[in-house]
């Protein structure tokens, strides 16, 4: 989960998407602001629908 004081929820970063793309492709992200208690719920795929896979050999 990414929580911010904010207003709105923000997403991980680009670094943050590709280390958790190589842990856990399916992963669900959660975003949580504590300020306005905004959730949002997205799927990694959709933050980084084009991340770097090393080929399998």
């Amino acid at each position: 989960a990414i929580v911010t004081d904010l207003e709105d929820p923000i997403p991980p970063c680009g670094a943050c998407r590709q280390v958790i793309a190589e842990f856990n492709p399916s992963a669900n992200i959660v975003m949580y602001s504590v300020k306005s208690k905004k959730i949002q719920v997205t799927t990694l795929q959709r933050l980084l629908p084009m991340s770097f896979k090393l080929p399998k050999r």
